[in-house]
């Protein structure tokens, strides 16, 4: 016979691309089950055993850091009304305290904490609250680029220095009742400083961190 007996070429070519299909289905399966990461907001919900209070797009930052108040600058923007809605459930679970503090943090930099404290702060001062709106981070602070204020006298500086009045440290806003303590001189020990007793002895703030 003319035929030869061996390689099957087609039959190799088979099992190749069937073993080769299987082993990208197997290590996709695989990957999902280790995959622990949370993509959702009800992730989170099965996570943390907490409700969502809000989704807030992401939004690309301005070259003028004061245009990230979108809060301010946007009224009737999808994004500020994020921040409506952020800040009147934040309301409801706190109805029973008087003097509310609410800390914004992220577990990395740049996730956009500085920006969601303060168009919080912007939109909870926009509805007659008296807001003090605090920049706790004292490795990288930018609030003060936000508001375009100084930042030569801030947190730090009231954390060392008991007889300095709070108000001397305090910077006006364009919104009415919102007033922004910026962080201050950056010190060697920020972590150490916000840890400190002096530190429970600030008003009710919106802070980042």
């Amino acid at each position: 016979t003319t035929t030869p007996v061996s390689p099957n070429v087609f039959q190799n070519v088979f099992l190749a691309a069937l073993v080769g299909f299987l082993l990208a289905v197997g290590a996709a399966i695989l990957l999902e089950y280790l995959d622990n990461t949370l993509k959702s907001s009800e992730d989170v919900e099965r996570v943390v055993h907490l409700p969502t209070l809000a989704n807030i797009g992401r939004f690309q930052g301005a070259p003028n850091p004061t245009d990230n108040l979108v809060a301010l600058n946007e009224p009737r923007s999808m994004i500020t009304e994020a921040y409506r809605m952020l800040r009147t459930n934040l309301q409801f679970t706190m109805l029973d305290q008087t003097e509310p503090r609410i800390l914004v943090t992220s577990a990395l930099p740049g996730e956009g904490k500085t920006t969601t404290a303060a168009n919080l702060a912007i939109a909870t001062a926009l509805t007659g609250r008296k807001v003090i709106l605090i920049d706790t981070d004292l490795r990288r602070p930018s609030m003060h680029k936000l508001f375009g204020i100084q930042n030569r006298i801030g947190l730090t500086n009231l954390l060392l220095d008991d007889n300095l009045a709070i108000e001397s440290a305090l910077a006006e806003t364009p919104v009415a009742g919102l007033l922004v303590l910026p962080s201050g001189p950056l010190p060697p020990n920020p972590a150490e400083l916000v840890g400190s007793k002096a530190m429970p002895r600030l008003p009710s703030c919106s802070s980042t961190s």
